[in-house]
């Protein structure tokens, strides 16, 4: 019999990763039997914002995740989100107004900023606090969609421990690429795998502390990330 641990299954003793291409397999703290199809909640209807769901011992204080179909818009000044985190891949090649006297700035005073993660002061985007997290060089042979996650998952992180609450995720879409095709899913699996801790952490710490970002806003860069994919990301991330 399979026992399914989220987005990783164990048989006989053994954890058999179901999504190690991107990177974002985690263990869950009690292994829990997938349910019928048609006992499962519908993730897949309502307009809703979707909820990142913990596994079997899931709290009331879960992060919820949504998709901003308009980036411009949700993520300038005085928009819902208290940080922006932007995953890049050419920041240079990149234009976005609200975006470009930010990463002009850091690339002024630092040399290795395009490859950097960094925290900068960005009074035109929501929150007034960009975090830019770079995924390095994504063409190599070497290179596949792990760049992506790894990358959302370093910068969703730098946000929560600057404070932020509400974030909003913004990726850069990869040129066309096999191996990139999901890399818009990839990163947002990534930085929800990030935000992400284990039970003994929630009971010591309480879940409001040791959880604390409330939302994760998706939005992709040149490409197309809607409602669907919100849902999707929710449902593989909560095992589903």
């Amino acid at each position: 019999a399979w026992i399914w641990y989220g987005s990783g299954a164990c048989r006989a003793g053994g954890i058999l990763p179901t999504a190690a291409a991107t990177g974002c397999v985690r263990r869950r703290e009690v292994p829990w039997l997938p349910r019928p199809r048609d006992s499962m909640p519908d993730l897949l209807a309502g307009p809703e914002p979707s909820r990142h769901h913990r596994g079997p011992h899931h709290h009331d204080d879960m992060t919820t995740i949504h998709a901003i179909l308009d980036v411009a818009k949700a993520c300038a000044a005085g928009g819902d989100f208290d940080a922006t985190v932007a995953v890049l891949h050419d920041a240079k090649s990149l234009d976005l107004p609200m975006l470009r006297d930010a990463l002009a700035a850091g690339r002024a005073i630092d040399s290795r900023f395009d490859g950097t993660l960094s925290l900068l002061p960005a009074p035109a985007v929501a929150g007034g606090r960009l975090v830019v997290s770079p995924t390095g060089p994504i063409g190599r042979d070497q290179d596949d969609v792990r760049r992506f996650a790894d990358a959302a998952a370093k910068g969703i992180r730098r946000a929560r421990d600057a404070g932020a609450k509400r974030i909003a995720l913004l990726v850069q879409a990869p040129p066309a690429d096999p191996r990139h095709v999901h890399a818009l899913r990839v990163a947002a699996l990534g930085a929800l795998g990030a935000l992400w801790e284990p039970l003994e952490a929630r009971e010591a710490l309480g879940a409001k502390a040791a959880e604390p970002v409330e939302h994760v806003g998706i939005g992709a860069i040149g490409a197309k990330f809607d409602e669907a994919d919100a849902r999707w990301v929710a449902a593989t991330d909560g095992g589903f």
